[in-house]
């Protein structure tokens, strides 16, 4: 019964409180949560077949702390044998086992499924990489689908005027490393996260000998690495 009632987790975290809903070409139904004080709108847009961004602003009545807000959707789960992450896992977890969290410090706010044949069966990214945001995406097995749903503001905030956070979302049937890096290129075409330039000392060796020792580093060992470094000009 416990497992059952979990099972509907994606949409039972929002029903308290649904504001309103779309439709994705890619996913069907879409929900997300109200915002007391605050106007939320979203535009879909598709930059090209089976990729879809999905571009939520929101404003405040007047400066202030924004309480927690969530999107959510389900969409079938075919042919399906892992879910990639950066945390490391490939398992496919269950949706009321599916807890997956990112922020500046720790992991990328990127889920992706994939086939026994390495193709993609969908990448979904949220543009907000600072702030933390708390995900679900796993499968809920009586229906065969998978539930989709991220939470920001779950932190505390600052006052804000306003907010924008976007999603993109891609089901095109290719390797789906590709459609990762697709991702993560999307994430470099934002101000916030262009990469930084990369100058030519960082691509000088490095003599490093502090995984080697761990805990043993002491002076008879640093002037030992220090002596073998000499002769690579270190």
């Amino acid at each position: 019964m416990i497992r059952g009632v979990s099972a509907a987790v994606c949409g039972l975290l929002l029903t308290a409180a649904e504001a309103g809903e779309f439709t994705s070409a890619l996913v069907g139904r879409v929900t997300y949560t109200d915002l007391p004080g605050w106007t939320v709108s979203v535009e879909t847009k598709t930059p090209e077949k089976g990729v879809e961004l999905w571009e939520f602003a929101m404003v405040a009545d007047k400066p202030s702390v924004p309480g927690k807000w969530a999107v959510s959707c389900n969409f079938p789960l075919k042919d399906v044998v892992g879910r990639w992450a950066t945390a490391g896992s490939k398992k496919i977890p269950p949706d009321w086992g599916s807890r997956f969290d990112s922020s500046l410090y720790s992991q990328a706010p990127v889920l992706a499924y994939f086939s026994d044949s390495n193709e993609n069966r969908g990448v979904i990214a949220c543009s907000e990489a600072l702030r933390r945001v708390n995900f679900r995406m796993g499968v809920h097995e009586p229906s065969a689908t998978s539930c989709y749903w991220a939470e920001l503001f779950s932190e505390p905030e600052a006052p804000l005027g306003s907010y924008k956070v976007s999603f993109r979302l891609d089901f095109r049937p290719i390797f789906y490393a590709d459609a990762i890096r697709g991702a993560f290129a999307w994430f470099g075409t934002m101000p916030a996260y262009r990469p930084a330039a990369v100058p030519a000392a960082a691509f000088d060796p490095l003599y490093s000998f502090w995984y080697s020792y761990h805990q043993g580093v002491n002076t008879v060992n640093v002037e030992k690495e220090c002596a073998a470094a000499v002769p690579y000009g270190m």
